[in-house]
């Protein structure tokens, strides 16, 4: 295709290159779409106003495992916020910190949070990361996807959770702090969010 044929004209020509970026950002970060998401674990958590659950998800076939929490408000309108910060959630479990996180994550009173743990947020890398076996960190970094596509891989798995779960009407997307960027290239691969 011509560079003229790629310039954003009208509505159906926006649609076309926003396409094409996401498909273009789906083979750089070497990540997509997960058909299903699988619950490995959930276990209840107090919460204040609502109903909270701490979750493990995963990619069925894959050994990563995604720790978020999910926390449904009890007048939910059926809205779901994402929100993947550079600081993991377990360390906001203060009421303070809920309001300051809603407040940032622009999510409503009767919004549902999902707050995602992406790779490397609070924890070691894993063996996602792991050059121990070859003794070699470029045999790791030069085969798996870079640090930023595990975490967009990461949001990408959070935000079809969050699609398929019964009641949903939309899905939002909140990267805070440092995290903004993992939530901008997740929101321009995924139609979803």
């Amino acid at each position: 295709a011509s560079l003229e044929s790629r310039r954003v004209h009208d509505r159906e020509s926006l649609e076309a290159w926003k396409s094409d970026v996401s498909e273009t950002l789906r083979v750089l970060l070497h990540t997509s779409l997960p058909s299903t998401v699988v619950v490995q674990s959930r276990r209840e958590v107090s919460c204040e106003g609502g109903r909270a659950e701490a979750l493990v998800l995963s990619r069925p076939a894959e050994e990563e495992m995604l720790r978020a929490l999910f926390v449904e408000p009890l007048a939910w309108s059926g809205a779901v916020r994402v929100v993947v910060s550079s600081t993991p959630w377990r360390e906001q479990l203060s009421h303070e910190a809920w309001q300051e996180m809603r407040r940032e994550a622009r999510a409503s009173a009767t919004d549902a949070l999902l707050l995602v743990d992406a790779l490397g947020v609070g924890a070691s890398l894993g063996a996602r990361f792991d050059d121990s076996r070859s003794g070699y960190e470029g045999y790791t970094t030069g085969y798996n996807r870079a640090l930023i596509a595990e975490r967009v891989h990461d949001l990408l798995t959070a935000v079809v959770w969050a699609r398929d779960l019964a009641g949903v009407t939309e899905v939002h997307l909140a990267g805070l702090d440092r995290a903004g960027p993992w939530a901008v290239l997740t929101a321009a691969i995924s139609e979803e969010a």
